[in-house]
């Protein structure tokens, strides 16, 4: 949207000050209104800014409900999931791709990491259900606040959990237990493209 100059864009732009202001962390909350789960776990995929790359998953739709398997068991019975991560599968790959990344992130909860993995071979284009430890034998790191991949287990509000495949034209070279402040700085200079996918997780007793 382009601000005209003059009183007029003096007021949008006021306006757009106030609206901006008095919350507290954008990734505190989750919204009001969340999407289902669709019939179709497929059929809405998120493709990268170029239309090309695109991320899905057999196991639950873009905004709708991530499956039981995939949270973990942990917080004194507050989930009993079975740790098992997702399916994954990704398209649409840029030329030049030499490796990719992947994160799982809560976005509703600061930013807590719930797995890591970068320096995936570019010839692997799918991980399997509970496939994200037998990553760690075809290259890479894994790193993250539980070492390895930590299923969902909000305390019960519903929360957004952001899958990022990342394209990447060079492995990173991280060492073992990295961070995510590690990934991100690699991330910057080697990303080629990116997809992401988001599942909604809650404390159902």
């Amino acid at each position: 949207m382009r601000i005209k100059t003059g009183l007029i864009g003096i007021s949008m732009l006021v306006f757009i000050a106030s609206g901006c202001s008095g919350g507290t962390h954008g990734a505190t909350t989750s919204p009001s209104s969340s999407p289902t789960a669709s019939s179709s776990p497929t059929a809405s995929p998120t493709p990268s800014a170029d239309g090309g790359f695109m991320v899905t998953s057999a196991d639950f739709a873009d905004g709708g409900s991530l499956p039981e398997s995939a949270k973990g068991s942990a917080f004194g019975g507050q989930c009993n999931g079975a740790n098992l991560s997702p399916e994954l599968t990704w398209t649409g790959t840029p030329e030049g791709t030499a490796a990719y990344a992947v994160t799982l992130i809560d976005i509703d909860a600061d930013g807590f990491v719930h797995w890591t993995k970068a320096d995936i071979p570019a010839t692997v284009t799918e991980v399997a259900a509970g496939g994200a430890d037998a990553l760690d034998g075809v290259g890479g790191q894994t790193g993250n606040s539980a070492g390895t991949y930590f299923g969902p287990c909000p305390p019960g509000i519903e929360h957004r959990y952001v899958v990022t495949v990342y394209a990447l034209d060079a492995p990173l070279g991280l060492g073992e237990n990295f961070g995510i402040v590690d990934l991100r700085a690699g991330l910057k200079d080697h990303t080629l493209a990116e997809a992401t996918l988001t599942g909604l997780a809650s404390h159902t007793g």
